[in-house]
């Protein structure tokens, strides 16, 4: 999240004074402390049997019609086993239960104005189910290694490890 939204000191309403960590607001007044930290996300990299990656067009802001991966952030006390298989079951309508970790990234959400710092895990699978888009899903396409929508892709981050990966195995 931006530390620049924050004017004024939620406890006591005394105004902030910006300092040099990006991390921390804090009060001089109350002594009010909160370090800003990532939102935890979770994705999904899933291949069919022609050895295609499954791709997902975002439906709303923010990058609304770029593609992504399935995923969301996490809810309250919700694992990343578990959001990751309600984001799968809103978005796809399927149900997975075998996969695997591939790694994490960081990116920025910029949403009405507010920059929110994200880090995603990221998991891989095979899919062999009819999709079904909902919620938060356009339209889906599989691409092959070769022609990922790299130019109109959302995050910049998630597709760097997703190119990694998919190179590597």
């Amino acid at each position: 999240m931006s530390k620049s939204i924050f004017k004024y000191c939620p406890s006591c309403g005394y105004r902030l004074i910006t300092g040099k960590d990006v991390r921390l607001i804090s009060c001089n007044k109350c002594a009010f402390h909160f370090y800003i930290s990532p939102a935890p996300t979770v994705a999904i990299l899933l291949k069919n049997i022609n050895n295609e990656y499954l791709f997902v067009k975002r439906k709303f802001q923010p990058k609304k019609g770029y593609w992504d991966l399935p995923g969301g952030f996490l809810d309250y006390r919700e694992t990343y086993e578990k959001a990751l298989k309600r984001e799968v079951r809103e978005e796809l309508g399927i149900t997975i239960s075998v996969f695997n970790y591939i790694g994490s990234a960081t990116d920025v959400y910029d949403y009405k104005g507010i920059s929110y710092y994200t880090i995603v895990a990221v998991y891989g699978g095979f899919i062999e189910q009819k999709i079904i888009p909902a919620d938060d899903v356009e339209t889906f396409l599989f691409f092959t290694e070769k022609n990922i929508p790299e130019n109109k892709f959302a995050f910049p981050g998630l597709l760097s490890l997703v190119k990694k990966y998919i190179l590597t195995t």
